[in-house]
């Protein structure tokens, strides 16, 4: 709450870690439906660093490890606005279902 979130979905984590053997390619369709207010749906090529340090929260590993970019500036808001930016990847939803479940970041280890 009173805070802008850049939420970034970290599409190459979810088909790989799906899927076997299958890459993500294209965005070729986008379907949002929710209860809040999007000022902006936009595609990077590398995900931009994570600024919220949940990480150990949820017991998994960095997800600022890799590749990261910058949002671009047309996409930013100004620097007088409170804002976070959380990448969301397969691997932090699997550790926070085993914390959520009792089973603890504990048994997360096993995803670093």
């Amino acid at each position: 709450r009173a805070m802008w979130l850049n939420l970034v979905i970290d599409m190459v984590s979810f088909i790989g870690d799906t899927w076997t053997n299958q890459t993500f390619r294209t965005v070729d369709q986008i379907s949002i439906s929710a209860n809040c207010k999007l000022r902006r749906v936009f595609t990077m090529k590398s995900q931009p660093p994570d600024s919220t340090d949940d990480d150990d929260l949820y017991g998994c590993s960095n997800t600022n490890s890799g590749e990261l970019d910058s949002i671009p500036k047309q996409c930013q808001m100004t620097p007088s606005v409170a804002q976070q930016t959380q990448v969301l990847t397969f691997n932090k939803i699997k550790c926070a279902e085993r914390l959520r479940s009792g089973k603890g970041p504990a048994l997360a280890e096993q995803f670093r």
